[in-house]
């Protein structure tokens, strides 16, 4: 079993210069990344084996300090396949 999604961060984000990392965690141990994407970058594939696991986990990380704009991101097309 796989997960496949395509992520990318909304061009429409306040904060253009703010890099996002897309990971996905699987009973958590970090089973997929990106690199660093910023607004205006294309959208990017993601897949992760996450057979035989029971919880699986979204997390979406920026630089920059927490009281900044927020970071406009989109996990497009998520789906599990076989």
């Amino acid at each position: 079993t796989s997960f496949h999604a395509t992520v990318g961060v909304d061009d429409s984000s306040g904060n253009r210069s703010r890099a996002v990392t897309f990971a996905v965690y699987a009973d958590g141990k970090r089973v997929a990344v990106t690199p660093a994407l910023k607004p205006g970058d294309a959208a990017r594939d993601i897949t992760a084996d996450i057979a035989g696991r029971n919880v699986i986990e979204l997390v979406t990380t920026s630089t920059g300090a927490a009281n900044e704009i927020a970071v406009v991101v989109t996990w497009g097309s998520a789906r599990l396949a076989n």
